[in-house]
This record gives C-alpha cells, structure tokens and sequence, in this order.
C-alpha cells in the first residue's frame, strides 16, 4: 500500500511515459488540469474500490492478507520483511532460519540491493506530491477515501499528531473510524 497523493503520480507518469522510473517534461495538473483532475477521481475511486475489497477480506478472514506500506518498507524494512517472510512461511519466530540470513543479507547490501530501474528523485520520499494537488482535489480524496485513509495511517489526528504518514487531516470525531 502507498499513499494515493504519490501513487496517483507514479500511475499516471508509467502510463503516460510507459515506464516507471522516468517523470514526464511537464505537469499534467497545470498544462492539463480538466485531464488531471478527472485521473485523480477515476484513479482514486478504483483504488479505494480495491483496498476496501482488500479490507473487507482482511476483515472477514476470509483469505489470508499482509498489507505492507511503502512508507514503512523505506522508513524501516527490517521488521516489514520480518512480517512478510514470517507470513508467506507460517512462522512467527525466523530466528536460525535461512529466511533471516536472506533479510540480513539484503539489508548489509544497501538500499540499491533490491532496485530493478532506476528511481526518480522523488520515489523514496513521503508526500513528494502533494503540492501538485488543489485543495479541491485533496478534500475530494479525504472524504471520498475516508476509511481508506484511517485504516492504512494515512489520516492524521488530533490524538496522533507525530504519525508522519498522516497526510490527510481529520477532526478524530468519527469514532468509527479512528477505532
């Protein structure tokens, strides 16, 4: 999972440049605003029409679900790729196992270890995009992507006001959604 405001971006310049690690010569949100503000609703109701799938089946224990966030995966991979080779084998502790040794591996590589292309310069940062965005077009996503949003830590709230992944502000009165 990642945030919308920078996948949103990441979608339109793979699709429009047919790749990921190159940025387009120009800003589609001011040589084309109409265009911008339609992929920002279109993309964000798809994505939110996913993960609420996704959390509703996480939330049924219907199948077994990892959610792993970008954010956290950049912030600090090695507890994440603790979770995620500790879900994918069905163990809680990886301790002596060859799982561990390929973490500890990976990590003693460097951050380049893992890169397939090259990233833009704003790949490994949180909210890169967000200025690229009108107000308008940030409240449309705050109240169309609300539960989304809270559920992936997304939301910022008075109670947690250091939550640096919290790039939507929300009051905290919807008890629903900030249980």
């Amino acid at each position: 999972m990642r945030n919308p405001l920078d996948t949103l971006f990441s979608w339109l310049h793979a699709c429009s440049m047919n790749c990921h690690h190159t940025k387009s010569p120009f800003d589609y949100e001011t040589l084309y605003p109409n265009y911008f503000d339609w992929w920002v609703k279109d993309c964000c109701t798809a994505i939110n029409k996913w993960s609420m799938q996704m959390m509703q089946d996480a939330k049924s224990r219907s199948a077994p679900i990892l959610f792993i966030r970008f954010e956290d995966m950049v912030a600090n991979p090695e507890p994440e790729f603790r979770t995620m080779m500790s879900f994918l084998l069905g163990k809680k502790d990886l301790a002596g196992t060859n799982a561990e040794r390929r973490i500890q591996e990976v990590l003693a590589m460097g951050q380049g270890a893992t890169r397939v292309y090259d990233l833009k310069e704003t790949t490994r940062r949180f909210k890169s995009n967000h200025h690229r965005y009108t107000q308008a077009q940030l409240d449309w996503i705050g109240d169309n992507m609300k539960e989304m949003l809270h559920f992936f830590g997304y939301a910022k709230l008075p109670e947690d006001p250091e939550n640096m992944t919290g790039f939507f502000e929300f009051s905290g009165e919807d008890t629903e959604l900030t249980r």
